[in-house]
């Protein structure tokens, strides 16, 4: 199997567990890359993260208006432009909630005449809101600084528009859940269940990871399918569970 996936689009609202997957996948592959029995199977040999963070975009100025806004997605959407190849693998780690943006980056990678895959993170707003809380308590500033204007939250929150597979820019799409009982709220533990479910995601030779189908949504290809590059616009109608991650 050749691994052939040089764009991978995360998409949530903030705070709902983008950063952590994007952080897993990147050690999933970076691995792949120091085994040198994996290096064969891959279409890549260099992986790089785009992020609010890596552009130093302030999270709450750069949305805090539709100027902001596009001002914000054109920095992202030029980071990719820059790094798009197929010897590269980009995971644009941001909300990426507008489809238009999606609609654009698609555009590029099929003038790049390469393939994407992208990620949902499906957490609850009541959720991501409380691990937002959570970053004003962490003794390392980093983390205080990636805290989110919980109103701003709100605004995004509503704007988002829901990626939906029958759109060919939304397609293969994979759908990573956040567990719901508030027992699960500790941080260790949940960190120990993101790498786990993170490295069963992207195991290019596992076909067990698929989304749960939702009303609105189509069932979609395996991870495997994805990863060898194999037709998207026949998708196989395999389910499995759904991954749970929290953020950092």
């Amino acid at each position: 199997i050749i691994v052939i996936m040089p764009l991978i689009v995360i998409i949530g609202n903030p705070c709902s567990g983008k950063s952590t997957l994007a952080t897993q996948l990147q050690t999933h592959f970076q691995q792949k890359l120091d085994d040198a029995g994996d290096q064969q199977q891959l279409s890549f040999n260099k992986i790089v993260v785009i992020s609010d963070d890596t552009l130093s975009i302030n999270r709450n100025h750069g949305y805090k208006d539709s100027i902001a806004e596009r001002q914000t997605r054109g920095l992202l959407r030029s980071a990719v432009e820059r790094e798009l190849s197929k010897s590269t693998l980009v995971i644009l780690d941001s909300l990426n909630y507008i489809k238009g943006f999606r609609y654009e980056l698609w555009c590029r990678v099929r003038m790049a005449q390469t393939t994407l895959t992208l990620f949902f993170c499906d957490t609850p707003l009541t959720t991501a809101l409380r691990w937002n809380e959570s970053r004003q308590d962490d003794e390392t500033k980093q983390q205080q600084q990636r805290r989110w204007d919980p109103k701003l939250m709100d605004e995004l929150s509503a704007r988002l528009e829901l990626p939906n597979p029958k759109n060919r820019w939304d397609t293969p799409l994979f759908i990573a859940d956040c567990p719901l009982d508030e027992q699960k709220d500790d941080h260790q533990n949940n960190s120990q269940e993101a790498s786990k479910a993170a490295a069963t995601a992207t195991a290019a030779t596992s076909s067990s990871f698929v989304p749960v189908a939702r009303p609105h949504f189509t069932v979609k290809p395996t991870i495997a399918q994805t990863l060898s590059g194999a037709d998207l616009d026949h998708p196989t109608e395999e389910e499995a569970p759904l991954a749970h991650f929290q953020p950092t």
